[in-house]
């Protein structure tokens, strides 16, 4: 599916982005596909539309856009440069450098095809998956939505009860700006961080301030993080201070249970089996929320394969 505009006329768009397919088998699927399926339950619920992407670095692209953009045939040829042996240590020979020294596996074809996910024309670096949902983020903020909602695949919404603008009215800033006076905002970062925000839920408006930031943001040099934890969270920590005018941070956890919360933020030993049992819980409510049936919908209607080399960060 080629999403171009926005599907409905929901003013939210709620976006997932992971490098793994979406799975319609319930037994079989990763922790992913079960995050998934729970929250477009959530958007269907509340009326906000879903879109999952799945980051890939593509060679071929749409070659009519090259023919009015040439330029945008280069930033599909190199990135499969480095995919080619010879053609990688030819290149690194020429330029005296690598794309990432840090990562033991930069000459491993594997590797590549498997970790890299996005590149950063600007910094001439590859990164991981985890770094591809700020140019989904860009990429869907061009959807024409007035609000984009990016949640981590171990991530969910917990409570289908409560709307996210009515969360973000009634929970209280802990540190940056209000949000009515910001255009990003994020959960705290605890328990390791008290006044730092997490990426792993993010709230956009649709505004030149925020593809300002999440410029900022992608074009902050960082290759040590560029294939190691915490990814792109590291650079965010890193400019938030000069960015608090702009940011809000809000005073709710989400790595540790607490009642009442609105979203959960699991830790890997607990993804599978917490999730299976949301999923169970969904499942029991209505024959409408069967996890094959929706996840057949969400791969034929709301799932898109991100060319990363092709958002362009004018």
């Amino acid at each position: 599916m080629d999403v171009t505009t926005r599907p409905s006329r929901s003013s939210t768009l709620v976006l997932m982005c992971d490098s793994r397919p979406l799975e319609a088998n319930k037994s079989t699927s990763g922790y992913h596909s079960l995050a998934a399926f729970i929250n477009a339950v959530y958007c269907r619920r509340q009326g906000y539309d879903f879109l999952y992407i799945q980051p890939k670095l593509g060679f071929w692209y749409d070659i009519k856009l090259t023919t009015t953009e040439p330029r945008l045939l280069w930033r599909s040829v190199r990135p499969t440069i480095v995919k080619i042996r010879l053609l990688r240590l030819l290149w690194y020979s020429a330029k005296q450098k690598t794309w990432a020294p840090q990562v033991p596996q930069v000459n491993d074809k594997t590797y590549w095809n498997q970790k890299a996910c996005c590149y950063n024309y600007t910094l001439d670096q590859y990164r991981a998956a985890s770094w591809a949902k700020l140019v989904s983020l860009k990429y869907a903020l061009g959807l024409g939505y007035d609000h984009v909602v990016y949640i981590d695949s171990d991530c969910v919404f917990v409570d289908h009860s409560t709307r996210i603008e009515t969360f973000i009215e009634r929970t209280t800033l802990q540190v940056g700006t209000p949000f009515e006076k910001s255009y990003v905002g994020f959960l705290k970062d605890v328990p390791w961080h008290n006044d730092l925000p997490n990426a792993g839920f993010i709230v956009a408006k649709n505004c030149a301030e925020t593809l300002s930031f999440l410029k900022t943001w992608w074009n902050f040099a960082n290759p040590s993080k560029n294939f190691e934890h915490p990814y792109e969270q590291s650079s965010l920590h890193k400019i938030f201070a000069e960015n608090a005018d702009r940011l809000c941070v809000w005073d709710s956890v989400f790595f540790l249970e607490t009642e009442d919360q609105f979203l959960r933020h699991l830790y890997p030993d607990l993804r599978k089996p917490y999730l299976a049992r949301l999923v169970a819980e969904l499942e029991a409510v209505a024959k409408d929320f069967s996890f094959n049936l929706v996840m057949r919908q969400l791969r034929a209607k709301n799932f898109i394969r991100l060319k990363t080399p092709c958002v362009v960060w004018s």
